[in-house]
């Protein structure tokens, strides 16, 4: 199996099935992880020119370098399929991504405080974090501040984290808190994702 999409790859994986269960086991859902995969692996049906493609090249040369950046922009635009290639990115190097909704990461932590498990860890340690969904993360001063240490923790040891959301810049920041407003503006970037719909030309990504 090879791809000249994870071009920082210097050991693929065995074949289709070892990629995809890498993909599944980093927490990209299935209809993601077939994307991926088709993208991956039939490079003939890829369209190179668009914008959205020129965007992920941007971001995937960015992987490695502790990113914080933001994805933003209505639905449907393909946001979420440009994290999960990302994810695939890292996946194809075997490192250890992980993609989880913003109520979905919560949900995960608090539980490992009930069971005294390692789950907070996975989260801090992992090569690259995929935090979706942001607008829709709990308001609740635990889940806030909870969210606040898990960026900074990943800020100080120069690890990938990349946030999606469906607000504007503006009420972006203003939901994220100055202190990761702070971080994304030092290390990161708010990219906007606001061309043609994914849906109506028949690529069902997000």
């Amino acid at each position: 199996m090879s791809s000249s999409v994870a071009s920082r790859s210097t050991e693929p994986p065995d074949n289709d099935i070892v990629f995809f269960a890498r993909l599944r086991r980093a927490g990209v859902g299935l209809r993601h992880a077939e994307f991926v995969m088709d993208q991956f692996t039939k490079e003939e049906q890829r369209d190179t020119k668009t914008n959205w493609w020129s965007v992920f090249q941007s971001e995937k040369n960015r992987l490695g370098t502790g990113m914080l950046d933001t994805f933003l922009g209505p639905r449907g635009r393909g946001k979420t399929a440009m994290a999960s290639m990302l994810v695939g990115c890292e996946c194809w190097r075997n490192t250890e991504p992980l993609y989880a909704t913003a109520m979905e990461l919560a949900a995960d932590i608090r539980k490992s405080f009930e069971d005294h498990s390692d789950r907070r860890r996975r989260f801090e340690r992992c090569s690259l974090l995929v935090i979706d969904e942001f607008h829709r993360a709990d308001k609740t001063d635990w889940a806030e501040r909870l969210m606040e240490s898990l960026l900074d923790h990943r800020y100080r040891y120069k690890r990938d984290t990349i946030i999606i959301g469906n607000d504007s810049p503006e009420d972006f920041v203003k939901h994220c808190g100055s202190s990761v407003a702070s971080r994304i503006k030092e290390c990161g970037k708010i990219v906007i994702l606001d061309g043609e719909d994914f849906r109506l030309i028949g690529d069902k990504h997000e």
